[in-house]
């Protein structure tokens, strides 16, 4: 449901710049209003990183996301005993 003082992003994009996308979900996610992020088609590649940003997420029934490999951080690496 969305309240007074809520921001509603509607996103039917094929994607774009990476690091744009990143940029775009970091305003979101810091916004001292809530950002609601509806998908009306698809959220692909950028587009699908900017909507990771929003405070709540939805998607109609026939949306369609393209997720490139995730990231991983290295530094959560097991280490294993050689013994």
């Amino acid at each position: 449901n969305q309240k007074p003082g809520d921001i509603l992003v509607i996103i039917n994009s094929l994607g774009g710049s990476h690091s744009a996308g990143k940029h775009i979900g970091d305003i979101f996610r810091t916004s001292s209003s809530r950002i609601i992020g509806k998908v009306e088609g698809k959220a692909d590649s950028a587009a699908f990183t900017a909507l990771m940003g929003c405070h709540l997420r939805f998607a109609t029934e026939n949306s369609t996301f393209l997720v490139h490999n995730p990231e991983f951080d290295w530094s959560l690496r097991v280490k294993h005993n050689s013994s």
